[in-house]
């Protein structure tokens, strides 16, 4: 633990201290659902609130797969995804 002189030196946090302007980045990893519709964003994405993969074409999601399924097949994206583009 820090002595109180040591203690002297650490600054107080403020919540209403202004900081610099933040921009989040637009790449889609951090896009909103709504953003990456509006882009008609095609590929895979990590849903966190869901914890699910989804597959995106054209700005709307096709299919989805659980850890659950992801456990049985480890090859199941590979095959929802050549399921979905006709590649066999």
């Amino acid at each position: 633990m820090a002595n109180s002189k040591d203690r002297s030196k650490f600054q107080k946090f403020d919540r209403k201290a202004e900081t610099e302007t933040f921009k989040r980045s637009s790449h889609n990893d951090f896009a909103t659902s709504s953003e990456l519709k509006e882009r008609k964003f095609t590929g895979w994405r990590y849903n966190q609130m869901l914890e699910v993969m989804e597959l995106w074409v054209l700005g709307e999601v096709t299919d989805t797969v659980t850890p659950a399924q992801y456990k049985l097949d480890p090859m199941i994206m590979e095959k929802v995804y050549a399921q979905r583009f006709a590649i066999y």
